[in-house]
């Protein structure tokens, strides 16, 4: 009985988040780096005058989320 209702549930959860979906919800968190808030991080961090922990502390967010969303590496540029 037991399995019965928790497939009863599975199935009705899974319903409303699609019936969500087609109503242009999406679900889970909103992200804390905004587009502008990466180009002020990716500027800072290029600018090579602050440290991760100040840019980290300038955005509101830990130096791991700052390393997620910038490039720290230059590409390697081609040549011709």
């Amino acid at each position: 009985m037991a399995e019965y209702e928790a497939a009863l549930i599975r199935e009705r959860t899974q319903a409303g988040l699609i019936a969500a979906r087609t109503r242009g919800r999406k679900g889970g968190r909103k992200p804390k780096m905004t587009p502008e808030l990466i180009n002020k991080a990716q500027r800072m961090y290029d600018a090579r005058q602050f440290t991760m922990a100040e840019i980290a502390a300038s955005c509101a967010v830990t130096p791991m989320t700052i390393y997620r969303n910038i490039q720290t590496t230059k590409p390697i540029p081609e040549h011709p």
